[in-house]
């Protein structure tokens, strides 16, 4: 399970770490980064919930390899995570939009981190199935949100490569100065 919450986290930081690099001001950088390291300690606190509720699990049972379930205490710790971190996600790549002026370049960005509620949405799921203790279903629902946040964090590598073999186009508006200095640097890899 500690690997589900590091696939997860490791997608936001990465979705986190591609705002910053797209283009933010020294102040906002500063911020951002903080929030990354936030998202780390997070990290950390969920890993250590598991543990903390699963060491006791496995001492009752004679089994070395360790079949912890979920309770709802886990469950809540991890839904209220998820939500803070998907809204923190949506709403640092909003304060972009004022940055960026081209409709095109927007409404890619508006596409790349609307998907973060994807996330949210397959969060809230797999915690209700946690709730309910339907273990084949959360383990399906835990997949499906490694899936999905993996899928998310990739989205704005994949849009880098179109930008980049459209270049000619951007190219020009780079130098025009309606794209940030920043993203100059992202699109040529």
């Amino acid at each position: 399970m500690s690997t589900f919450y590091a696939t997860v986290w490791c997608a936001r930081i990465s979705i986190l770490l591609t705002i910053i690099r797209i283009g933010c001001d020294r102040r906002r950088c500063q911020v951002l980064s903080l929030v990354v390291l936030l998202f780390t300690l997070l990290l950390s606190a969920l890993i250590g919930q598991l543990f903390w509720v699963c060491e006791p699990q496995r001492r009752q049972t004679a089994s070395r390899i360790s079949n912890c379930l979920p309770n709802a205490q886990m469950a809540i710790v991890q839904i209220v995570a998820d939500v803070f971190a998907d809204l923190t996600l949506l709403i640092s790549s909003l304060q972009m939009f004022r940055v960026i002026q081209d409709n095109s370049l927007r409404h890619r960005l508006k596409f790349i981190f609307s998907t973060c509620t994807a996330t949210t949405i397959v969060s809230i799921v797999h915690v209700s199935f946690i709730l309910k203790s339907k273990e084949t279903k959360m383990l399906i629902a835990a997949l499906v949100e490694d899936s999905v946040s993996l899928i998310v964090s990739s989205i704005p590598v994949v849009a880098n490569i179109f930008f980049h073999l459209n270049s000619s186009d951007t190219a020009g508006l780079i130098h025009s100065g309606i794209y940030p200095s920043n993203l100059q640097r992202t699109l040529h890899f």
